[in-house]
């Protein structure tokens, strides 16, 4: 994390967004400890790979 956050710094970056599975409380606790936040505002939106085919052959 410190050679991501420094090279982020480097570049002048505002933030650092990653995705977390809901059901991994380590890893939530480890973030939340580095002074990470959740964005509850957010959702993770996706289409399956039988729905692309399905599109692409309308």
């Amino acid at each position: 994390m410190e050679r991501l956050t420094s090279e982020a710094h480097k570049q002048g970056s505002g933030k650092i967004k990653w995705k977390v599975l809901s059901t991994n409380l380590n890893a939530k606790t480890f973030y939340l400890q580095l002074g990470a936040s959740s964005e509850l505002e957010w959702q993770i939106w996706s289409l399956s790979k039988k729905t692309i085919f399905d599109l692409s052959h309308q």
